[in-house]
């Protein structure tokens, strides 16, 4: 038998599928789920990635696996900066308060995300 994970769990993506919507210049947002802190040089929270489309009215959480789904969470600023950057983006903007939300410019519209040539 053959799984159909879109039925499943249709609000989850996994980081393959959100690589090819954020290519495809799906708008993205980074959520902070607890306030972040610095300390000994590193910034540390608990943040999670949301993909948005707004004309469809649809927002997927970024998974671990779909077969054990699990919200992919980021405890450090330097962990989502290197997520984000392998993915094409040349910045991005980072919630530091609890429940803060930032979109983010996708590295598709204009070239690398914040990049200024």
């Amino acid at each position: 038998m053959i799984r159909d994970f879109s039925k499943e769990a249709p609000n989850v993506v996994t980081e393959y599928m959100f690589k090819e919507l954020v290519r495809k210049g799906a708008t993205v947002e980074l959520v902070a789920r607890r306030r972040a802190y610095r300390k000994a040089g590193v910034w540390y929270g608990l943040w999670i990635v949301r993909v948005v489309d707004p004309a469809q009215g649809t927002e997927q959480l970024l998974v671990s696996s779909r077969d054990h789904i699990k919200v992919r969470e980021f405890k450090t600023v330097n962990g989502l900066v290197s997520f984000f950057e392998s993915i094409g983006f040349g910045s991005i903007a980072i919630p530091f308060a609890d429940g803060g939300r930032e979109v983010q410019r996708s590295p598709v519209a204009g070239g690398r995300g914040g990049d200024s040539e």
